[in-house]
Protein backbone atom coordinates (compact mmCIF):
# COMPACT_ATOMS: atom_id res chain seq x y z
CA UNK A 1 0.00 0.00 0.00
CA UNK A 2 1.16 3.28 -1.11
CA UNK A 3 2.43 5.53 1.89
CA UNK A 4 0.12 8.15 0.70
CA UNK A 5 -2.99 6.14 1.23
CA UNK A 6 -2.13 6.08 5.05
CA UNK A 7 -1.84 9.43 5.18
CA UNK A 8 -5.38 10.22 3.57
CA UNK A 9 -6.82 7.35 5.68
CA UNK A 10 -5.46 8.76 8.82
CA UNK A 11 -6.45 12.61 8.18
CA UNK A 12 -9.92 10.80 7.03
CA UNK A 13 -10.21 9.36 10.76
CA UNK A 14 -9.34 11.93 12.05
CA UNK A 15 -11.36 14.50 10.47
CA UNK A 16 -14.18 12.13 11.24
CA UNK A 17 -12.61 11.47 15.29
CA UNK A 18 -12.89 15.83 15.59
CA UNK A 19 -16.44 15.74 14.12
CA UNK A 20 -18.64 13.27 15.62
CA UNK A 21 -16.35 12.10 18.17
CA UNK A 22 -15.43 15.50 20.13
CA UNK A 23 -19.21 16.37 19.60
CA UNK A 24 -20.62 13.04 21.49
CA UNK A 25 -17.87 13.83 24.40
CA UNK A 26 -18.69 17.05 24.51
CA UNK A 27 -22.53 16.75 24.84
CA UNK A 28 -22.82 12.99 26.56
CA UNK A 29 -19.60 12.96 28.75
CA UNK A 30 -19.05 16.31 29.67
CA UNK A 31 -22.42 17.80 29.19
CA UNK A 32 -20.49 21.47 28.32
CA UNK A 33 -22.56 24.28 29.00
CA UNK A 34 -22.16 27.12 26.17
CA UNK A 35 -23.38 29.58 28.56
CA UNK A 36 -20.91 28.59 31.40
CA UNK A 37 -19.29 32.12 32.51
CA UNK A 38 -15.87 31.12 33.76
CA UNK A 39 -14.33 32.61 37.43
CA UNK A 40 -12.28 35.45 35.11
CA UNK A 41 -15.59 37.22 33.89
CA UNK A 42 -17.72 35.99 37.15
CA UNK A 43 -15.28 37.74 39.81
CA UNK A 44 -13.48 40.18 36.85
CA UNK A 45 -11.41 42.47 39.21
CA UNK A 46 -8.78 43.41 36.76
CA UNK A 47 -5.97 42.29 38.90
CA UNK A 48 -6.52 38.21 39.66
CA UNK A 49 -9.59 37.68 37.80
CA UNK A 50 -8.70 39.04 34.24
CA UNK A 51 -10.32 37.83 30.87
CA UNK A 52 -7.78 36.91 27.64
CA UNK A 53 -8.12 35.35 24.38
CA UNK A 54 -8.44 32.17 23.71
CA UNK A 55 -5.30 31.99 21.98
CA UNK A 56 -3.57 33.25 24.79
CA UNK A 57 -4.64 30.91 27.01
CA UNK A 58 -3.52 28.46 24.93
CA UNK A 59 0.15 29.43 24.38
CA UNK A 60 0.07 29.27 27.65
CA UNK A 61 -0.84 26.25 28.11
CA UNK A 62 1.42 24.90 25.39
CA UNK A 63 4.75 26.58 26.94
CA UNK A 64 3.91 25.33 30.32
CA UNK A 65 3.91 21.15 28.66
CA UNK A 66 6.48 21.91 26.30
CA UNK A 67 8.73 23.94 28.83
CA UNK A 68 9.01 21.58 30.80
CA UNK A 69 10.62 18.92 28.53
CA UNK A 70 14.02 20.26 29.07
CA UNK A 71 13.64 20.40 32.62
CA UNK A 72 12.27 16.61 33.25
CA UNK A 73 14.66 14.72 30.56
CA UNK A 74 17.61 15.75 32.74
CA UNK A 75 16.12 15.22 36.14
CA UNK A 76 14.94 11.65 35.26
CA UNK A 77 18.34 11.15 33.84
CA UNK A 78 19.13 11.88 37.23
CA UNK A 79 17.66 9.83 38.94
CA UNK A 80 20.29 6.95 38.92
CA UNK A 81 23.66 9.08 39.59
CA UNK A 82 25.69 6.16 39.43
CA UNK A 83 24.08 5.26 35.76
CA UNK A 84 24.62 8.73 34.68
CA UNK A 85 27.88 10.10 35.80
CA UNK A 86 29.26 6.24 37.58
CA UNK A 87 31.32 6.08 34.09
CA UNK A 88 32.50 9.69 33.70
CA UNK A 89 33.61 9.70 37.33
CA UNK A 90 35.56 6.10 37.46
CA UNK A 91 37.24 6.60 34.12
CA UNK A 92 38.58 10.11 35.32
CA UNK A 93 39.72 8.30 38.84
CA UNK A 94 41.25 5.70 36.57
CA UNK A 95 39.06 2.64 37.64
CA UNK A 96 38.04 -0.20 35.42
CA UNK A 97 34.79 1.23 33.88
CA UNK A 98 32.14 -1.51 33.61
CA UNK A 99 29.87 -1.54 30.93
CA UNK A 100 25.84 -1.62 32.65
CA UNK A 101 24.09 -5.08 32.64
CA UNK A 102 21.29 -3.63 30.43
CA UNK A 103 23.48 -2.77 27.77
CA UNK A 104 25.07 -6.12 27.90
CA UNK A 105 22.09 -8.18 27.25
CA UNK A 106 20.88 -6.17 25.01
CA UNK A 107 23.59 -6.54 22.73
CA UNK A 108 23.40 -10.23 23.14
Amino acid sequence: MNAIVLVIIGLGAMTLGYRFYSKFIAEKIYRLDPHFETPAHAMRDDVDYVPTHRFVLWGHHFTAVAGAAPIVGPAVAMGDEEQAFGCAARGLRGEEVLEPEAIKLRRA
